[in-house]
């Protein structure tokens, strides 16, 4: 089930599960997907799917899922680092990240979480889950605040 992000404010964020590709031994630096575990709103899975969904779930991911020829993907707890270093912590906004081409707007591509010890973007951008403390690199791929 789909969830709006402002349902995240207020509720404390308990845990990250991250799941991502490994191949030939290497591993991707976005993560497939990530799942947020916050106080009293459960399991939130972040998912790209033409644009950033935020979904409901019971559970996050609990295997290893073999591929074959493709690799695998593994998951990991905690990770990626700047969502694992806000653990404990609770959500005090939650804000639209949008992003532009040339001095024009192409759309929401994710949101914006604020913590009582900074910031961290997650987004879509080219169909990888991108994760970044804010600013960061952000404004490299000229994504900005919704105002």
């Amino acid at each position: 089930m789909q969830i709006a992000p402002d349902a995240l404010v207020g509720h404390r964020l308990e845990a990250v599960t991250t799941q991502w590709h490994e191949f030939e031994g290497a591993r991707r630096p976005e993560p497939v997907h990530v799942w947020l575990t916050v106080q009293d709103v459960g399991v939130v899975k972040l998912h790209t799917l033409d644009g950033l969904l935020l979904l409901l779930e019971q559970t996050a991911e609990s295997a290893v899922v073999e591929m074959g020829e493709h690799g695998r993907l593994v998951l990991e707890r905690g990770g990626p680092r700047p969502l694992a270093e806000r653990v404990g912590e609770t959500i005090r906004a939650v804000e639209p990240l949008e992003q532009f081409s040339r001095g024009k707007a192409i759309g929401v591509v994710g949101v914006l979480l604020g913590f009582e010890a900074g910031h961290v973007g997650i987004g879509d951008l080219g169909d990888e889950l991108t994760v970044e403390r804010w600013p960061g690199r952000w404004a490299a791929w000229d994504v900005r605040r919704v105002v």
